[in-house]
């Protein structure tokens, strides 16, 4: 009876780990396993984001090589998040399956997203991590009282797959077999091609390299998950590139926020920002700025929204309906924030997307970084008074949205919970089911710098403020 064929995996680590992951990668392919690993395959010239573009795609299973040092690398983070966001695409049959590999006593500190998956704990146990590897992620069973063969040549790496897309395959487990230290697996034969073959697969080859070509050259492909159409690429699954879109009735500018694990509130500000805690979110778009005068008067022209309470600002007796600010920030009611939003197609943020748009999977303490910075916004440090033009600062936030600190607050979905942040879901969490208080986030012209901190609340009555906007998200 003919075996399964091993599952291909994709061995991922933090340079800090590098010694760890060559001996891992050494131990799997002594047992016949077929890796990508950046220390092995990656070539002069190779573009890795590419690479790890094709070798997601291509693998069955990704083994992370977890430690502080990869908890802490934003790098390490979003390669994650696009491998754990690829397995969930609808066809994948959840490949790739994510093993994780630990290498320091940090289990509790790894979100759910990986320690409620299957992972072995290296630490100080090797050798018997190795077998309870090979048992638990591959179904090989190695005599407990022997530790796994080592290679001592080297090992030429497989080759780079050429294809963007491969076939759709169930993942098939293989059958518990045993296998002696001694005599590893056997190594796949080398194929040998007849020349006609050959031809058909040159063939096959430009045609795909032309599909791909006209489809990078359109922009981009379309990915079945909820609503969105997504560049299919590494750095957009991960959101390691802004990605943006004109979407929406308003037409407005939107960017792409990955799906993910990130850190949401602190252990150190008010109360109702703790506790410092991992939240998983689903991908979604956010406005890149916040809706200006000019776009709020659309929704009004086609008979859905309402003028807002006031036309007003701080220091102008006229503000809304004055050419002059069309690109200022609009100042209406959560109510009308709502409705604007519905108009256009889309929706209020949750406060967990709001916060994740503003600081990323690094936790940022602003947008742009964890040093305050007044130049960079629109608070009562610089004394204005008032509103400016939106996107009139550089303070893009990880996702590449504008203006997510000052100039205005801004109004999310969500009813105010004062302890909500202890208590919310860890999946996509929506807010409290009912309140009196909604919540603004990002602090206004009239706060200071700890209001524009991103993890910093605020619950306010519905009604029209002159510090409080909004942005829409879908």
């Amino acid at each position: 009876m003919a075996q399964a064929p091993l599952p291909k995996i994709f061995l991922t680590h933090s340079w800090r780990n590098i010694e760890f992951a060559r001996r891992l990668y050494s131990d799997l392919r002594a047992q016949g396993f077929e890796l990508w690993f950046d220390d092995k395959t990656l070539k002069a010239g190779h573009r890795m984001a590419e690479e790890i573009n094709r070798a997601l795609l291509w693998c069955d299973v990704y083994i992370p090589v977890i430690s502080r040092a990869a908890l802490a690398s934003e790098w390490c983070w979003e390669e994650i998040n696009a491998a754990i966001t690829l397995s969930m695409q609808p066809g994948r049959n959840k490949r790739p399956r994510i093993v994780t590999a630990l290498v320091e006593d940090c289990a509790r500190e790894m979100p759910p997203s990986l320690s409620a998956r299957l992972y072995i704990n290296f630490t100080d146990r090797y050798d018997e991590a190795l077998r309870e590897l090979l048992d638990k992620g591959f179904g090989i069973i190695l005599p407990s009282a022997q530790a796994p063969a080592r290679q001592t040549s080297a090992v030429e790496p497989p080759a780079a797959q050429p294809e963007l897309g491969l076939p759709e395959r169930d993942h098939v487990e293989p059958a518990r077999q045993q296998f002696s230290p001694a005599s590893p697996r056997p190594k796949a034969r080398a194929r040998f091609f007849n020349p006609r073959f050959l031809i058909v697969v040159e063939v096959a080859a430009l045609v795909l390299l032309i599909v791909c070509g006209i489809a990078f050259y359109i922009g981009y492909v379309r990915i079945e998950t909820a609503t969105l159409v997504l560049p299919f690429d590494f750095r957009a699954l991960a959101g390691l590139q802004t990605i943006t879109q004109r979407r929406g009735a308003d037409n407005a500018e939107m960017v792409y926020v990955a799906a993910g694990d990130f850190r949401m509130g602190t252990n150190e500000g008010e109360d109702d920002e703790k506790p410092l805690r991992f939240v998983y979110l689903d991908t979604f778009w956010i406005d890149k700025l916040e809706v200006t005068n000019a776009l709020y008067r659309h929704c009004v022209d086609a008979g859905k929204c309402r003028q807002p309470s006031f036309s007003t600002s701080a220091t102008r007796n006229l503000y809304y309906g004055d050419r002059d600010y069309a690109d200022w920030p609009v100042l209406v009611s959560w109510t009308d924030a709502q409705t604007y939003c519905a108009w256009a197609g889309k929706r209020l943020p949750t406060e967990a997307e709001w916060e994740k748009a503003a600081r990323g999977v690094n936790a940022l303490t602003y947008p742009w970084g964890n040093t305050f910075d007044a130049k960079r916004l629109n608070s009562a440090e610089s004394k204005r008074g008032d509103t400016v033009k939106v996107g009139n600062f550089a303070n893009a936030s990880p996702c590449g949205a504008l203006d997510l600190a000052g100039n205005v607050s801004e109004w999310v979905a969500d009813w105010y919970g004062k302890d909500y942040y202890s208590t919310a879901p860890y999946h996509n969490p929506k807010g409290p089911s009912a309140g009196y208080l909604h919540v603004a986030r990002g602090g206004s012209w009239n706060d200071y710098q700890t209001s524009a901190q991103t993890f910093h609340r605020f619950a306010f009555f519905d009604g029209t403020l002159n510090t409080v906007g909004f942005r829409c998200a879908q």
